[in-house]
């Protein structure tokens, strides 16, 4: 004897409608979770988006302060050593008083490029504000083999910057401050660095100082 078995979903009537309610929940949970799906990926994206805008100078597109202080904080949690270098550009306020403030910003990006083509692969190069600029130099050599990879991309400011800059010639104060010898945490490496920097200004300009022990205190006499 044949059996026939009948298989039948559940139905429930609205009015006139009837709906096949298994397969409605089942349309709608589908539904729901590429709704939220696709949300969430939006969501992801635009953070993601305003990350990187917020670790992003606007003007010449390098990473702000704030990135600078998250790769720094990075190092510092694997003890990994490294140069702190600050950059200031000498004398750049003459630029904005004879040209104006556009013709300065472009400069300022025509810097940053130039910059960049001076960097190793590892170095991470950063505009904090204003004419100053900070780089991260990985110490995987010497002292003095850093210096020198300082010196080399100290040499592209001293060159004449190109149109429509021909009247300026761009040169830069450097400070370097070694991590973990000069300072252990994030504020002091910065002051460290930042205080060379500024005895470079005192020695003439256009120098790289290496940041040494007391120099903080003898900085701070020669301005009382």
């Amino acid at each position: 004897a044949i059996h026939m078995i009948h298989l039948s979903m559940p139905l429930v009537r609205y009015g006139r409608t009837t709906v096949i309610s298994g397969m409605s929940v089942v349309i709608v949970n589908f539904i729901t979770l590429c709704f939220m799906y696709s949300y969430i990926t939006k969501m992801v994206k635009i953070n993601e988006k305003l990350q990187v805008q917020a670790d992003t100078d606007a003007l010449t597109d390098l990473p702000n302060m704030r990135a600078l202080q998250k790769v720094i904080i990075e190092y510092m949690r694997k003890y990994e050593e490294f140069a702190l270098v600050f950059i200031d550009l000498d004398d750049f306020k003459m630029i904005n008083d004879i040209s104006g403030h556009n013709i300065g910003d472009d400069a300022l990006k025509f810097v940053a490029e130039e910059l960049k083509k001076k960097l190793s692969p590892d170095d991470y190069l950063v505009r904090i504000g204003g004419d100053e600029f900070a780089l991260i130099i990985p110490a995987t050599g010497s002292k003095q083999d850093v210096i020198r990879h300082i010196n080399d991309i100290s040499g592209m400011t001293n060159e004449n910057l190109g149109l429509p800059f021909q009247m300026f010639r761009v040169t830069a104060s450097f400070g370097v401050a070694f991590y973990p010898h000069d300072g252990r945490d994030y504020a002091t490496l910065l002051s460290c660095a930042d205080t060379a920097m500024y005895h470079s200004k005192e020695l003439g300009k256009a120098k790289i100082t290496e940041y040494r022990e007391g120099m903080m205190n003898r900085l701070r006499i020669s301005h009382e």
